[in-house]
């Protein structure tokens, strides 16, 4: 234990700190990222100009966001469907947060210009316009899921296998991996000759 705060430590929650809202959401800020975790499915309402973000009792919605300050991060869970107005220069859709010192404070949901969009912000995604005509699609391909729900959802890793003995040939096959905190994929299948060993040796493959 020590009892120098050596470079400006900042320590939550320590000793006899006071159980506030504020330091209790900071607890985990910039540890654990931000982003969609499930739900949140976007359903464009094509004759009235609007788009409904699906949530239910059996099927909620849930996401951790920070704030605009980007001080804290809460999590947000959604069990009703929201609707919201979208127009054609007004087609990303996201979620903002800002914190208020008060107990009725709650994350909004607009649809924006994809210029207006800040740092903070978790996108659901974005409507897809015929002209001015809003269609049933939606472009998700700038959603902010979390890397904690693209982690769970792997389901094919890398495998590495040698050859038939007596060989040096070592095959890596398709698959995905989070490298240094990125998704990383390749659907071809690699294939390389390890050096000789003299006596017994370890050889690691790297990534």
């Amino acid at each position: 234990m020590g009892v120098t705060n050596i470079g400006q430590q900042t320590i939550s929650l320590d000793f006899k700190a006071p159980g506030q809202a504020r330091l209790i959401n900071q607890l985990m800020h910039g540890v654990v990222p931000t982003g969609i975790m499930y739900g949140f499915v976007l359903v464009p309402n094509s004759g009235a100009n609007t788009v409904t973000i699906e949530s239910s009792e059996a099927n909620p919605s849930l996401m951790l966001i920070a704030d605009s300050n980007n001080d804290m991060s809460i999590r947000c869970e959604c069990t009703a469907n929201i609707t919201i107005p979208c127009e054609v220069t007004k087609r990303t859709v996201i979620a903002r947060f800002s914190w208020l010192e008060v107990e009725d404070n709650f994350v909004d949901f607009y649809c924006i210009n994809e210029l207006d969009v800040e740092p903070t912000d978790i996108i659901l995604g974005t409507l897809v316009y015929d002209g001015s005509t809003l269609t049933a699609n939606v472009d998700y391909s700038s959603r902010t899921n979390s890397p904690l729900n693209t982690i769970s959802e792997l389901d094919t890793f890398f495998d590495v296998l040698p050859d038939l003995i007596p060989s040096q040939k070592i095959s890596v096959f398709p698959g995905k991996a989070i490298i240094n905190g990125v998704l990383v994929e390749t659907n071809s299948t690699i294939e390389f000759t390890m050096p000789d060993a003299t006596g017994i040796s370890n050889d690691y493959i790297r990534y």
